[in-house]
């Protein structure tokens, strides 16, 4: 890798000359530590795959075994676990094929008069595919979520299906009808100005696209619902 040559003007400060040059060699001697990892040829490469096919193969059938053995041994004891249930629940749905929806989601749907989701952001895309399936015919879809509260991603939770909707549905005043629409809940009624302003600091610093999946600006910001009386010290500390 060629990194080029460093060039300073004239006059430059020595001592942020000094801590480029430093900051420069690091990321030279990292990048070339990572590089070693792909300067093996096609040869040697398809070498170590075939190498650790065995082991794959021998992992896929121990998953398969143990699935053989986990579906015998629930059959045996006729019971479902939570997964099943959700999976079993598409089937209907959506049909085995996950070809579109089914008579029986019309049927189901139509018992609703509104299908309302708590903690959206934690839904998974097997959950969202339900809903959306109950919810189709007659669009009646509610959704209550807050991607800062975010904590379920260790048990398939994807906070990515709120931030879809919540990026591409327009706020419900521009809204047609039809339309998927938004309203901000941005009053909070339990805390007063001082911890507000601590938790909006915290997630101004945190969140962007790249981490948290949104910009956290004054819309997604939160305010006082019922004034407090200010302090006459600081409300937060950090």
């Amino acid at each position: 890798m060629d990194f080029g040559r460093l060039v300073f003007p004239k006059q430059f400060d020595e001592d942020i000359k000094e801590q480029i040059k430093a900051v420069r060699e690091n990321c030279k001697k990292g990048l070339e530590k990572q590089l070693r990892s792909f300067q093996n040829d096609s040869q040697q490469v398809l070498a170590d795959i075939s190498a650790s096919a065995v082991a794959l193969e021998g992992l896929m059938s121990l998953v398969n075994t143990f699935g053989t053995a986990y579906n015998t041994a629930k059959a045996s004891r006729r019971v479902l676990d939570f997964g099943d249930l959700e999976h079993k629940m598409l089937d209907l749905l959506l049909g085995k094929s996950r070809g579109g929806i089914t008579s029986v989601a019309r049927d189901v749907g139509r018992r609703f008069r509104e299908v309302m989701v708590d903690e959206y952001q934690d839904s998974n895309a097997v959950q969202d595919a339900i809903y959306s399936a109950l919810t189709n015919e007659k669009q009646n879809l509610f959704l209550v979520g807050d991607v800062k509260q975010s904590i379920y991603q260790f048990r398939l939770a994807d906070p990515g299906i709120f931030l879809e909707k919540y990026t591409s549905f327009v706020p419900a005043a521009e809204a047609l009808p039809g339309q998927g629409r938004k309203v901000l809940l941005s009053r909070n009624f339990r805390s007063s100005g001082g911890v507000l302003s601590g938790c909006n600091d915290v997630f101004r610093l945190c969140m962007c696209p790249q981490v948290g999946g949104l910009h956290y600006g004054p819309q997604e910001a939160l305010y006082e619902g019922i004034p407090h009386i200010p302090l006459e010290e600081p409300e937060t500390q950090m």
